[in-house]
Formats: structure tokens, C-alpha cells, sequence
């Protein structure tokens, strides 16, 4: 897109008037095109922006899911989050929204039919922490609740979250998988269990319920939510 047409493309994009381009050219614009270009990377390019933009979109999506999911708790919670922040996910948003005819690609990113899911990832979030910094972050997170209100995100039952998380962590070569009971309170009738899931020793979550069996599931759907936020696998710009 010509440099002319980018005020009016941000305009129809955001809602809001930018007030600086050249954060928002900035978070367009890949490192491919200014090394091109020889332009410094870290001042001309989306990577800076992309890191300030994860931050502003993890807490907009978990404002998202509290206010939106009253009902919901905290365990699901999470994997509802998880199920936003995945590169899959914010692909199709970044696809939706056009982000990759509005970006600065070098000559060899540029190339292919398809834009990748790693490179819509990161404009998205580039773009949000553009406009955290141009407009503040009440503008960012109503941005992103408005994506999200289009297309409310669903989480698939998990019939078996102990069996799925043990399977995954066998894939990653961890098999010390342990549910400990920390703490049992309440009166008889009706207690409260509290437990720990330890993977090589570590507690990776911990669950509460009214019985063993219902802490440890929880604790587990937490896990399984964990490991698909924080090892979304990093790849190179």
C-alpha cells in the first residue's frame, strides 16, 4: 500500500485517528524489508512492537474472558484464554483484518500465495502495541474485544485431561508426573481438597475440588492450558 492510503487504512482499521504513522509504520514493517532497505532493525521494524503488543493482548484477552464469561471458572478460564492466544488463532484475525497488504515485506518474505501464520502473529501484536502507545490502553483493549466479540472464542470438551496432558508431556520426554494432595479442609460432609501436580519435581499447577479426584482433573486442565500459552512455539522473524 502507498504511503497516501495509510492514514485512511488505519482509520478503517482502528476506529480512531492515528496520531503518530510512524508507530504504526513501524509495526507494519518487517525486518526482511528494512535490512533491505538499510534501515537499523530495532528502530524500523515490528520486532520492539511485537513484544510490548503480546504483553497489551494477554491482558486485554483475560479482561476479555473475565467480563465476557462471568460464569466460567478459573481453570476454563485460562483455556479459554489459551484458546486466543494461540498462533492459530490470531492468524485468522490477522488475516481477517488484511494486516499482511498493509505490511513492508522484503523481497523473500513477500513471496508465496499465502502470508505465514507467524508473520500475521506478530503484525497483530505489533499493531496492538502501536496502538497502546498512540492511543492508550483503553483504544487497545476495546480493539481487541471488538475482534473477539465478532468471533467469541469456544474450547472443545476435554473428556480425559489427565490422559491428554500425560500423553503430551510423554512427547516431551517427561514422565515424573505426580497429584499430590497439599491440604484437605472443610467439615466431612463437605471437604475441599487441594492438589499439586509436580512433573520432575516441579509443581506445574494446582487444583481444588470437592474430592482427589475432581482437584486433580482441574489441576490438569490448568496444565494443559499453561503449556499452550507458554510453549507457543518461538520462531524467528
Amino acid at each position: 500500500m502507498g504511503e497516501e492510503g495509510l492514514p485512511e487504512a488505519l482509520r478503517a482499521l482502528l476506529g480512531a485517528e492515528p496520531q503518530d504513522l510512524d508507530l504504526y509504520r513501524q509495526a507494519l514493517t518487517h525486518a526482511s524489508y528494512a535490512l533491505e532497505e538499510g534501515l537499523p532493525v530495532e528502530t524500523h521494524s515490528y520486532e520492539r512492537l511485537e513484544f510490548l503488543g503480546d504483553a497489551v493482548l494477554q491482558l486485554a484477552v483475560s479482561h476479555w474472558v473475565y467480563e465476557r464469561r462471568p460464569q466460567v471458572r478459573e481453570g476454563e478460564l485460562t483455556r479459554l484464554r489459551a484458546s486466543v492466544v494461540r498462533e492459530e488463532t490470531l492468524a485468522a484475525l490477522g488475516r481477517d483484518l488484511a494486516l499482511d497488504r498493509l505490511a513492508r515485506l522484503g523481497k523473500t518474505e513477500a513471496q508465496g500465495d499465502e502470508p505465514r501464520p507467524k508473520l500475521l502473529t506478530d503484525l497483530l501484536e505489533a499493531l496492538l502495541g502501536a496502538l497502546y502507545l498512540d492511543q492508550g490502553w483503553e483504544r487497545a483493549r476495546d480493539f481487541v474485544f471488538s475482534l473477539l466479540d465478532q468471533k467469541p472464542p469456544t474450547l472443545k470438551p476435554v473428556d480425559n485431561p489427565r490422559g491428554e496432558l500425560q500423553e503430551k508431556l510423554q512427547r516431551m520426554g517427561k514422565t515424573d508426573i505426580q497429584y499430590v494432595v497439599v491440604e484437605e479442609e472443610g467439615p466431612p460432609h463437605r471437604p475441599l481438597f487441594t492438589v499439586e501436580l509436580r512433573v520432575e519435581g516441579e509443581t506445574l499447577a494446582v487444583g481444588r475440588g470437592p474430592s482427589k479426584q475432581a482437584a486433580a482433573r482441574e489441576a490438569a486442565m490448568k496444565a494443559l492450558s499453561h503449556l499452550a500459552e507458554e510453549w507457543r512455539a518461538p520462531e524467528t522473524s
